[in-house]
């Protein structure tokens, strides 16, 4: 029988939202949320027509994961608190220093809450690993002096959380408790890196002025010595 867990991140990998799941597997979407969120135990029948709806959109269930058919992948779920914590690990051992991350949709004003976020990105400023944030437009709250910013228009921006990097796809999830999803798949990564290029070839760019002063403090060795 196939897990919450996976169900989430087959929706991922077909870029379903619960409504699609629901179309597809008759069902409604307030019963396909719950699941998720595991505030009710589903029928074996229940079970077997999502994970048929999910196999008709051609994803195969293998232990602990997912992947498409035909497309090998790996699927790693981090669960808890430290998720986020375990998620930087993962970017920081993966990335090559010159290499980069891309995020998009992270509230960071969670983030300036986060026990070791000040830590990470100085461990990333000093093995050279940059970041580009996609941001809403209006959104202030810029705390990584080691990323560049732009702004997205309302209208197209993406309010689902991810991390970039290297070959990987990493989801963040709130609900029912902090997760990451983490999809290592090349094809997938091509994918949502040409939709991000795209946004941020539209975006605006973000001066260091226009950012709100609760950011993470650059230490003076890194600072540039005219603000951009």
């Amino acid at each position: 029988m196939i897990t919450v867990e996976q169900m989430k991140a087959a929706r991922a990998l077909l870029g379903w939202n619960q409504q699609d799941l629901a179309n597809i597997a008759k069902m409604s979407k307030p019963a396909i949320a719950n699941i998720e969120r595991k505030l009710t135990s589903p029928r074996t029948d229940t079970i077997t027509a999502i994970q048929k709806a999910f196999e008709v959109g051609g994803i195969e269930f293998i232990d602990g994961g997912v992947r498409y058919k035909r497309d090998s992948l790996q699927v790693q779920v981090l669960k808890g608190e430290n998720s986020l914590q375990l998620l930087w690990d993962d970017i920081y051992e993966t990335l090559l220093p010159g290499e980069e991350r891309l995020l998009s949709g992270v509230d960071e004003k969670i983030l300036l809450g986060i026990s070791g976020y000040e830590k990470m990105i100085e461990r990333f400023a000093k093995k050279n690993i940059s970041g580009r944030v996609l941001a809403m437009q209006g959104d202030v709250v810029m705390s990584d002096y080691s990323c560049e910013y732009r702004w997205v228009s309302r209208d197209v921006f993406n309010t689902v959380p991810y991390y970039l990097y290297a070959n990987k796809y990493a989801i963040l999830i709130s609900q029912p408790e902090p997760s990451v999803v983490i999809i290592e798949n090349q094809s997938i990564v091509d994918s949502y890196r040409q939709q991000f290029e795209y946004q941020w070839s539209l975006g605006m760019k973000v001066k260091k002025r226009q950012r709100k002063a609760e950011q993470v403090r650059e230490p003076e060795s890194n600072r540039e010595l005219v603000d951009a």
